[in-house]
């Protein structure tokens, strides 16, 4: 007899009879599924049995399909989320100093 199995999103089985979670860099979000599918350029997955892919989030990037961690981006500004190797970071610009004179009194 053979058990088929329908394996749970974060899993997939490739002969119906094993539940495989899916590794790192890679997400399974529907129930049934035959194979896992790699984060896409501007995500990464870094966990194992993953249901879904993480943006990068602002100020970091993902430049390669199946990552597993975000990358920041020091002295670049990457103002949403999901950037990829698309992205054009823009500089940092500084930040005004502001400085308080001696009080003027009339």
């Amino acid at each position: 007899l053979r058990a088929d199995v329908v394996s749970n999103p974060g899993y997939y089985s490739t002969d119906g009879t094993t539940s495989i979670p899916a590794d790192l860099g890679y997400y399974v979000p529907l129930a049934g599924s035959t194979s896992q599918t790699p984060a896409s350029p501007g995500y990464y997955v870094n966990i194992t049995a993953a249901t879904a892919q993480t943006p990068a989030s602002p100020g970091s990037f993902v430049s390669i399909s199946a990552a597993t961690a975000q990358t920041p981006a020091p002295n670049f500004a990457v103002p949403t989320s999901g950037a990829d190797s698309g992205s054009v970071p823009r500089p940092i610009e500084p930040k005004p100093i502001i400085t308080k004179g001696p009080s003027m009194r009339v």
